[in-house]
């Protein structure tokens, strides 16, 4: 599975992580749920009624990434298939995306973009493209006039859950039933984890991907699945572990890995709730996934800034053993 590139080893070189190769067959699995079929056929009836190719679009880290796709029977066609990323700034997916971001992590998002000429018409100055998107915002849908592609113009809608948030977005909230208790048993894998499993019910009973735990004195130790970062600045916090948070690996790994980042001021220390809207940018390690960013918690938005560059020093690190 390693060499024909199904699978990767993680930086301790014992355990394999899935590749992006595995990701993409993960992704065509799931195009056999019931709801992915009905989204399908919601295209179907969309492209048959404009006489034009339709997409089914979602931002990840690379990009906006193609999850469905319902094509025309036109001659000449552009090929982009199932899969295929394509950039933030200059396509109308990734325009609608940026505009549903607040307006101050709209501008950080937009000010760490490669804002490459692609065409004559692309957008390479952020604040033509911050005025166009704050249009966007308003008028809930964007246009890629030859942006991206010579020859290709492209309209894009959001798709909003039921509670009006965008699709794709990674949502937690706090679960405060129940908590960990603090000190250093809660810090073993191999301890009760029931909190996590009553967390985990509450998060899909009400549409979250995660939940916060808190220990009893209130403070925030860990995801239902992974050790927490915040980020602040150039400031790095994570809970230590005499506050009942998961030993994990991967927070190992990280912190080795900002250990050499003369950039950013780690601090293992104790992390409060008020602190999570203050925030600049939050996100979730674990073996499974590697960093999962977070993009809201209650009203506040973040950026995925600092997890991108790690994302990229922990894949290199991955490669060179």
């Amino acid at each position: 599975m390693v060499e024909e590139g199904f699978l990767l080893y993680d930086v301790s070189g014992k355990r394999l992580l899935p590749s992006a190769k595995l990701r993409t067959i993960a992704n065509g699995l799931l195009a056999s749920d019931w709801h992915t079929s009905a989204m399908h056929q919601i295209l179907e009836k969309l492209s048959h009624k404009v006489k034009e190719t339709v997409n089914f679009v979602i931002p990840e880290h690379e990009g906006m990434i193609y999850r469905d796709r319902v094509q025309t029977n036109w001659a000449f066609q552009i090929h982009l298939p199932v899969g295929t990323h394509v950039p933030f700034y200059c396509t109308a997916s990734g325009k609608t995306y940026l505009a549903s971001l607040t307006p101050k992590n709209r501008r950080r998002m937009v000010e760490s973009l490669y804002l490459k000429q692609l065409t004559k018409t692309t957008v390479c100055n952020v604040e033509t493209l911050l005025r166009e998107l704050t249009q966007i915002q308003k008028q809930g849908f964007a246009i890629d006039n030859e942006e991206f592609y010579d020859g290709m113009i492209a309209i894009a809608v959001p798709v909003l859950d039921p509670k009006g948030r965008y699709h794709g977005f990674y949502l937690i909230v706090v679960f405060k039933d129940h908590y960990i208790t603090s000190g250093l048993l809660s810090t073993l894998k191999t301890n009760n984890k029931i909190i996590n499993v009553l967390g985990s019910i509450f998060a899909k009973e009400n549409g979250y991907e995660n939940c916060l735990l808190l220990n009893e004195k209130k403070q925030i130790v860990e995801a239902l699945n992974g050790n927490i970062f915040l980020v602040k600045g150039d400031i790095i916090k994570t809970p230590p572990l005499k506050d009942g948070c998961l030993k994990g690996i991967m927070r190992k790994q990280i912190l080795a890995i900002l250990a050499d980042l003369h950039d950013y001021d780690v601090q293992e220390v104790s992390i409060s709730p008020f602190e999570l809207q203050k925030a600049d940018e939050m996100f979730v390690t674990n073996v499974i996934t590697g960093i999962q960013s977070i993009t809201k918690y209650r009203k506040k938005q973040y950026t995925n800034t600092i997890a991108k560059e790690l994302l990229g020093k922990l894949n290199a690190k991955a490669r060179l053993g």
